[in-house]
């Protein structure tokens, strides 16, 4: 999980470098994993540190790329693999439990998807046992109701109302 949360996030501080939104990858310069001398297995791999987790928590809040920036936190919060948070749509997050519901995840990416969620290629997630129920702690919260919000605005502006089915993570509209 640990490993995945470095990979997503890394993978989108390289989007935001592609996108112009950063001049270089801070991940470039952190501690990557490594396994402890004489680890055989990855139980015995070496994490980010609590206090370097709060760092790029902390980056994350305040990063312009909003939908970088929510899927950092939904990683970091939860430690849902990058498929189920690209898959992630508003159905799924249950506001009144303080819950995300993990049932799929996106299987292909293209240009030609359309946010609203109508045409995402959504599967299955990895294994039966990956279908679950993870807890929305209240920052987490906090971001992902300004991104509903946010979202809500834009849709607005194309006089279009944001659907349930929409993913949460929309990287082809600001």
């Amino acid at each position: 999980t640990v490993k995945r949360i470095g990979s997503v996030v890394g993978g989108a501080l390289e989007y935001a470098v592609r996108e112009g939104v950063l001049q270089e990858n801070p991940d470039r310069k952190a501690n990557h994993f490594t396994r402890r001398k004489g680890a055989k297995n990855k139980a015995d791999e070496v994490a980010f540190s609590i206090e370097e987790m709060k760092a790029i928590i902390k980056r994350a809040s305040i990063c312009p790329h909003h939908q970088l920036a929510t899927a950092i936190m939904i990683a970091a919060h939860t430690g849902m693999r990058r498929s189920e948070i690209l898959g992630l749509r508003w159905c799924d997050v249950d506001w009144e439990n303080d819950i995300i519901n993990v049932a799929h995840g996106l299987t292909e990416v293209s240009k030609d998807i359309e946010p609203d969620g109508k045409s995402l290629p959504l599967g299955g997630t990895k294994s039966c046992n990956s279908t679950r129920i993870v807890p929305m702690v209240p920052v987490l919260r906090e971001v992902l109701e300004a991104e509903r919000l946010r979202q809500q605005q834009v849709w607005s502006w194309d006089g279009k109302k944001l659907s349930d089915k929409a993913a949460v993570i929309q990287n082809n509209r600001e």
